[in-house]
């Protein structure tokens, strides 16, 4: 290798080298007996920012590596499924990373980051496929990635994509004509799955499915039953399932509930302008989709003209239905502490709490999963203390 390289390449390529021998050999001589605790977590720190740096690397130099076609003398048919096998990834994770490699001259922001070390290899993927799309946002979501979490940075990218997409009309015809659902059986014989659908046909399963998730929040709950979100999404799958098998009830509460936020002067015109929003549970759609689902779904809108919602106060406990509405359209249906992205199993906090004269009014509430809930709720509770405010109404603050 030393006779193709020059000698100032040469003695980088052995820096690296020595590093890594380096790095093996305290691997090697680390012995947990006699590890404390702490000694372990200080460890795992340094190993996590060595890992972030390694995926800067590597995400750097992936393209032009590939340039050198050693792919092919390893046998390789290309080099996507080359860095998948030698990195123990899947072949699209590794065509990903190859992607962003080869638009990193264009990204500087992002580049600079990965150098030190401040994102991981699924966090560059994603800032640089949004940024290749919408380059004014590349900083904004590099900043994004040092406080939420990926859930939350592919949501900004998400965003980012479609704030510059010329013809969202056009998008949204081609992800309804792409869609797709698939299942089957995996090598333990569990049954699996996984589909693709427009954004509004999401936001319709996700309102069918939400009184099936709280049915199974609630019943784990009461039978003392401690199991992560996904099972218990799992649970209210089968229960949406196995319900389409009983008569649709004829009342109004059977239609489906979407939340909508809208500029009203977009949704009269038909489209949007520069700086206007059209989102339907989160999602960025074209104000068609709004105007299509008006007929057939009980529609939750919080107009940006005429915010009567707001207005809405009662110094009560119980949080009025149009406050309830309003609270998820303006929060997203997401978890508003920073850096959570949580959107399943919500509470509604009083921020300035109803103990201490805190109104029952949407500029004082705000949407917490279960986690953040309690353990602002605790905090409360050490500086204030407890009143009779009366009996508990379900689900309130």
């Amino acid at each position: 290798m030393g006779s193709k390289l020059a000698e100032s390449e040469w003695e980088v390529v052995s820096g690296f080298v020595s590093h890594e021998r380096g790095l093996r050999a305290l691997g090697d001589s680390l012995r947990l007996d006699g590890l404390s605790s702490a000694a372990a977590e200080q460890i795992v720190n340094c190993v996590l920012a060595i890992k972030k740096i390694a995926a800067g690397l590597e995400v750097t130099l992936a393209a032009r590596a590939a340039e050198s076609g050693s792919w092919k003398a390893r046998g390789a048919a290309s080099p996507e499924e080359d860095l998948a096998r030698r990195a123990g990834t899947s072949t699209g994770e590794a065509k990903e990373t190859l992607a962003t490699s080869k638009k990193l001259p264009s990204q500087p922001k992002l580049a600079n980051a990965l150098r030190n070390g401040k994102l991981s290899q699924r966090q560059a993927n994603e800032i640089s496929s949004a940024a290749a799309v919408n380059p004014a946002a590349e900083g904004d979501l590099v900043e994004t990635a040092g406080t939420a979490d990926l859930r939350g940075l592919r949501d900004e990218c998400r965003k980012a994509r479609a704030a510059a997409d010329p013809d969202p009309e056009a998008t949204n015809r081609r992800i309804h004509a792409s869609r797709f659902f698939r299942h089957g059986y995996d090598t333990e014989g569990a049954f699996t799955g996984s589909f693709r659908v427009a954004p509004q046909l999401g936001a319709r399963f996700e309102s069918l499915l939400g009184p099936f998730r709280d049915a199974a929040h609630h019943q784990a709950r009461h039978e003392g039953r401690r199991e992560p979100f996904e099972a218990l999404d799992a649970d209210a799958l089968m229960a949406m399932a196995e319900a389409s098998q009983q008569p649709v009830p004829s009342s109004s509460s059977a239609r489906h509930q979407v939340h909508v936020l809208v500029d009203h002067d977009a949704l009269v015109r038909g489209h949007t302008q520069a700086g206007e929003t059209c989102e339907m549970s989160g999602v960025t759609v074209p104000v068609s989709v709004v105007h299509d689902i008006l007929d057939d779904a009980f529609l939750v809108g919080l107009f940006l003209k005429g915010v009567e919602v707001a207005k809405v106060r009662r110094f009560g406990r119980r949080i009025p239905a149009a406050v309830r509405d309003a609270l998820r359209v303006r929060d997203h249906g997401t978890c508003t502490v920073e850096g959570c992205s949580r959107n399943a199993y919500l509470e509604i906090d009083h921020k300035q709490p109803y103990a201490k004269g805190g109104p029952t009014a949407l500029d004082n509430l705000q949407l917490l999963c279960l986690k953040h809930h309690r353990n602002k709720t605790a905090t409360d509770r050490l500086f204030e203390p407890d009143p009779d405010p009366g009996p508990d109404p379900p689900d309130t603050g």
